[in-house]
């Protein structure tokens, strides 16, 4: 759960007093706005009702993230000179859960998590707060995305029928790569969908995975019935849905130049 306190604070410029919430830990699972003023740099932040002064408020605050499983610990650089502090944790900088936590009970309530809340992520900066929280939650969604994929495939190879595949895009670019037909998972993109630097590059994408040449294909349209021809970049996974998955969001970072994590939507036939 978040925790805060009411503070009366003198201004740093003019002295005038008032209260201030001080935050000293953010859950932001329960309480997204935190996150929101986080990265605005409002958190604990003193404003001034007289002379508009704006300071920072230094202290020890801990952002906790429940849904990626993550939590940081933020301290004020002087705090380094705090020989108490420096007793919570271990010679390798890992926190002294004895120490932090006490008794079994509460041990036992941190690991309870997933053991994360033992293991935060220690920083003396709040920019670097802000990165790292950002970093996370692009690993998460890179993680998210992959499993979204996997579903979707594992979906596929059990519909198993010749007809079948997923189509997966990117929605602004409408760049996209697919997976059909029946009980073998084969990606395919065709060449037309590519410009010509990112042709070259999905070339040596698929050269990576055995692949020396695109494929012919002809295919019908399902709309108006009429057969077309052309070449498309294969690779046939079987029945790998993790190799096939991990592929997909690879070739839209590598080849697209996406972020790793991209978003995309899944339509599935």
């Amino acid at each position: 759960m978040s925790r805060s306190q009411q503070n009366k604070l003198p201004c740093p410029k003019c002295g005038h007093k008032q209260d201030t919430t001080i935050w000293e830990s953010v859950n932001v699972t329960e309480a997204p706005e935190l996150r929101e003023q986080l990265f605005k740099a409002e958190l604990n932040m003193f404003r001034c009702e007289k002379c508009a002064c704006k300071a920072f408020v230094s202290g020890p605050l801990l952002y906790h993230d429940m849904t990626r499983e993550f939590c940081v610990q933020y301290y004020p650089p002087e705090a380094l000179q705090d020989g108490e502090l420096l007793q919570q944790f271990t010679k390798d900088g890992k926190l002294n859960v004895k120490e932090v936590f006490g008794d079994i009970a509460a041990v036992s309530g941190a690991m309870r998590t997933g053991g994360y809340m033992t293991e935060p992520h220690i920083i003396f900066d709040m920019e670097e707060m802000q990165r790292y929280v950002s970093f996370r939650e692009r690993l998460f969604q890179r993680e998210a995305s992959e499993a979204q994929v996997y579903e979707a495939l594992i979906a596929l190879l059990h519909r198993g029928t010749e007809d079948s595949f997923v189509f997966i895009q990117e929605p602004r670019s409408e760049k996209f790569v697919q997976f059909g037909r029946g009980r073998f998972l084969g990606m395919d993109v065709p060449c037309t969908a590519l410009t010509s630097e990112e042709a070259d590059r999905a070339s040596r994408f698929f050269n990576e995975l055995g692949e020396e040449y695109p494929r012919e294909y002809h295919a019908p349209d399902p709309k108006t019935g009429k057969t077309h021809h052309g070449a498309t970049f294969h690779h046939d996974f079987a029945q790998g849905a993790r190799a096939a998955a991990r592929a997909a969001i690879a070739f839209f970072v590598n080849v697209y130049g996406f972020p790793s994590d991209v978003e995309i939507s899944i339509e599935e036939h």
